[in-house]
């Protein structure tokens, strides 16, 4: 392996800059026409299918649907176009025994254009190839985990890890291993079909049989040279991670005392940031590239001769670096010092000074006690909640309690289904003892009791919860709240945007959101009054496209006093949070920052300056 990486250091320096040339040419390309495709074909089809998004519990169905299958198979044809299409290119590059010249870029990018069909044929048959070894070993798994991790609410399981999840979890390891061993051998033995499409007069199907043969007793030194390859990789992210936190935590403070100055070197810590990851994508890509078309030149028979090479290709002059001159190039320093001040502005200005955010108690202040009981509510008062969100089911007799998953097995050990369950034999189980012995007395706690303690202290957020045994959700509820005469101060919200709708239907004056973690299209465009998601989906476009339609964003579940901090300057209206109090203190600390300290803030947690341990103050 010393000769492959002597032979893939010289043939870096011999063409690699023209590699990085093309490389970028590409990720232009993909940035201004092909990075927007598969948003606009994912518009499509969603407007085809009636819908303007699906969110969580729809997205699986809507995949499922042929509709929803077309579009993934779009958006994943794109990007697997462009990564097959700039291999292509640099492996038209690498075969040329002397250096490319700039021209000649052109000539090997229209080479590669003309060759555009076979190589989507051929990236098409090395999928379904894939998919044929590995669907059998997925079902598997999938099967394990229907026969043994279905029995009880899964999260029991993820939160204690009995050996039963265990042992299951190592089965379903040992199967995705054998898969691996499957999978692994065969696409070694593809590696060089990708060269042999390009260099020689093979179609698709030829060009994997002929890698198949080659690769005969070479599979062995692929498979290191690939290990080796991701290792080079990970060690790269490393070094720019390191790099990062050392330049941020080096020069930030620096300049935390003038506006002005802050500004640029923001930015430009920005533009060096994306420069650097740029450099190890296009360094991952070329080293990948010299990897295959050195195995293809050392797989390839002595009586074979490459019938097309980069001197066969038509040469196209390029007069560009002659013409780069001082004043050009101090032009360029200039429009990239404007810039980095453009990106700084624009920092600044996606920092919100107005902390005007609900704190909204996660099942109650479920940090300092357990979830949705009466303590739970009781403690998020105590610590000024504006809202207090709960969980609630229907029983076997048709009663509306609190409580979040589907069994007691979490809190509990007592392995029963909720809507087995009647008030009656609720009221034997203790849901408590599983945060601490202080807590035995807790049991499942009915709508209507936490409705009775939040009158005139908090705002109720229900979350109506649904795992097929529903009789009368909606319909319950709404007659429950209003009852106790709570229903001013309620707020609804579900996964399930058909419960969303219903509950609407049924009281269109009642605010109604919908509870999301991962979505597909334009959430803003659903019928919700709020949209209450999960913290990675929040940033400054979204929480003000959904403000732009009327729409509250609510960000869920964050404890940490940082990640609060940079959402509520991302401009949500409501964290929902296991400790209210936290959150209620981080308010407090963020009043006494101006705008700039807000963002040195955002800014050294997002560069590593500060870590997720260390509070706002700091």
């Amino acid at each position: 392996m010393n000769s492959v990486a002597n032979r893939i250091v010289k043939e870096w320096i011999r063409i690699g800059w023209g590699m990085v040339l093309v490389g970028i040419l590409f990720r232009l390309v993909s940035f201004v026409v092909l990075a927007p495709l598969p948003g606009l074909a994912l518009r499509a089809v969603l407007a085809f299918s009636g819908q303007s998004a699906v969110a969580d519990m729809e997205i699986v169905s809507f995949v499922l649907h042929p509709i929803g299958m077309i579009g993934m198979i779009a958006v994943a044809a794109v990007f697997l176009c462009v990564l097959a299409l700039e291999q292509a290119t640099f492996i038209v590059m690498a075969v040329s025994e002397r250096k490319v010249t700039p021209g000649e870029l052109l000539a090997c990018l229209h080479f590669t254009i003309l060759k555009t069909p076979n190589i989507l044929r051929l990236t098409l048959q090395i999928v379904v190839r894939v998919l044929i070894i590995a669907v059998p070993f997925l079902a598997v798994g999938a099967l394990i985990f229907w026969l043994m991790l279905t029995d009880v609410d899964i999260n029991f399981y993820l939160q204690n890890r009995p050996p039963k999840f265990l042992f299951a979890a190592a089965m379903i390891g040992v199967v995705l291993g054998v898969m691996c061993w499957r999978l692994l051998p065969r696409v070694a033995g593809w590696f060089v079909a990708l060269p042999v499409l390009m260099m020689e007069k093979e179609g698709p199907w030829t060009a994997l049989k002929v890698s198949e043969q080659r690769t005969m007793g070479h599979r062995k030194n692929i498979g290191i040279g690939f290990v080796a390859w991701i290792g080079i990789s990970l060690l790269l992210s490393m070094v720019l991670s390191a790099a990062t936190v050392f330049i941020g935590r080096s020069v930030v403070p620096t300049f935390s005392g003038s506006v002005t100055i802050l500004i640029p070197v923001l930015g430009a810590l920005l533009i060096i940031y994306s420069l650097a990851s740029l450099v190890i994508s296009l360094t991952q890509s070329i080293l990948f590239s010299l990897l295959m078309t050195d195995f293809y030149r050392h797989t390839l028979p002595e009586e074979k001769a490459v019938p097309v090479s980069v001197e066969a290709l038509p040469e196209t002059k390029s007069k560009f670096w002659s013409q780069l001159t001082w004043p050009r190039l101090a032009s360029g320093v200039v429009i990239l010092a404007l810039f980095s001040g453009l990106i700084g502005v624009w920092l600044v200005d996606g920092v919100r000074p107005d902390d005007d955010v609900l704190i909204i108690a996660h099942r109650g202040a479920s940090g300092s006690a357990p979830e949705n009981t009466m303590a739970s509510v009781r403690k998020a008062i105590e610590e000024h909640a504006d809202q207090v969100e709960i969980d609630v089911q229907e029983t076997a007799d048709g009663e509306v309690v609190v409580f979040h998953d589907s069994d007691f097995m979490k809190v509990s050990r007592v392995n029963l289904k909720l809507w087995d369950a009647t008030l009656e034999k609720l009221s034997e189980i203790d849901i408590g003892s599983h945060f601490s012995p202080d807590f035995s007395s807790e049991r499942v706690p009915t709508l209507k009791e936490v409705l009775e303690t939040c009158s005139g202290h908090a705002v109720v957020n229900i979350e109506l919860k649904y795992y097929g045994h529903d009789q009368d959700l909606e319909r319950k509820v709404a007659q429950i709240v209003e009852e106790t005469g709570m229903a001013e101060s309620v707020v609804l919200m579900s996964l399930k945007l058909k419960a969303v709708k219903k509950m609407k239907s049924l009281r269109p004056d009642w605010t109604v959101g919908l509870l999301t973690a991962t979505a597909i299209g334009d959430l803003t465009r659903l019928e919700a009054d709020f949209l209450a998601v999960n913290s990675g989906l929040v940033s400054h476009t979204f929480v003000d496209r959904a403000h732009e339609r009327g729409k509250a964003v609510y960000c869920w579940t964050v404890n940490d006093p940082i990640q609060m901090s940079l959402m509520m300057s991302q401009g949500v209206d409501g964290i929902i949070t296991d400790f209210p109090l936290r959150a209620r203190k981080v308010i407090d600390q963020r009043m006494e920052l101006n705008t700039v300290e807000r963002l040195l803030l955002e800014l050294a947690y997002r560069l590593g300056v500060i870590t997720s341990s260390q509070g706002p103050e700091q």
